[in-house]
């Protein structure tokens, strides 16, 4: 039963927002676990798409080991570890990034809005959003395949050369409209369950999405910055 809530808890967060809040704290391990499983599967098939074309595999070695790439020859000689490497590196990537979206929104919501809400409201939240992650994973990998670079897509990454600027390319795909979306999803929800109104959670996660562009794009020009002055 609380899977089924769990996958109930999926669709509500990508169709329906303010219906979060209907899903149990009970069930918020499972939510937690079909939401990671869900986004690291959708990542790892459309890693596993990405690695099998030469093209974007050689675009996608220029971002570095931390993209998701796998190496050429794991790929090429070992093709029954492609589901295990990627999976893997997903799993964690995705755990982690959930936590840490939970707490700092939750931080935000109780500043902006003095909402009661708690850190597994906050997971259930976020976590609900998993199939708006999946879509913008689908629809970035079609997008990729179609143009033949890993550079095109619905995020302010297709404006810089992945090759010439490999860091700023990579902070601004994360600027996109999945990104948006899952933001507003995730605070409209929390929202609601503070017993506010969902679009309470419009004006706090529109803020949360921007201060973390702009942190992204902090930490990348620290980094610009420290490799210009590297001899």
């Amino acid at each position: 039963m609380r899977v089924v809530s769990a996958f109930r808890a999926l669709w509500f967060g990508a169709a329906t927002p303010y219906r979060v809040p209907e899903t149990p704290l009970t069930a918020l391990l499972a939510v937690f676990a079909v939401a990671v499983l869900t986004m690291s599967l959708a990542d790892a098939a459309a890693a596993i798409v990405e690695w099998r074309n030469e093209t974007l595999l050689s675009q996608s070695m220029l971002l570095g080991p931390q993209s998701g790439s796998a190496d050429s020859a794991l790929v090429r000689d070992l093709p029954q570890r492609e589901f295990t490497a990627a999976l893997g590196g997903s799993l964690m990537e995705n755990i982690i990034a959930s936590l840490v979206m939970s707490g700092f929104l939750l931080v935000l919501v109780r500043f902006m809005t003095n909402a009661a809400v708690t850190f597994p409201m906050a997971l259930v939240c976020v976590s609900a959003t998993a199939l708006i992650q999946v879509a913008d994973v689908g629809v970035s990998s079609a997008i990729h395949v179609f143009t033949g670079s890993i550079q095109y897509g619905l995020h302010a990454g297709s404006f810089v050369n992945p090759a010439l600027s490999p860091a700023w390319f990579t902070a601004l795909q994360k600027t996109s409209v999945f990104s948006l979306w899952q933001y507003l999803s995730a605070t409209s929800a929390l929202a609601v369950w503070g017993g506010l109104h969902w679009r309470y959670g419009l004006i706090t996660g529109a803020v949360a999405w921007v201060v973390t562009r702009l942190l992204f794009a902090l930490f990348t020009l620290i980094s610009w910055m420290v490799a210009q002055l590297t001899p």
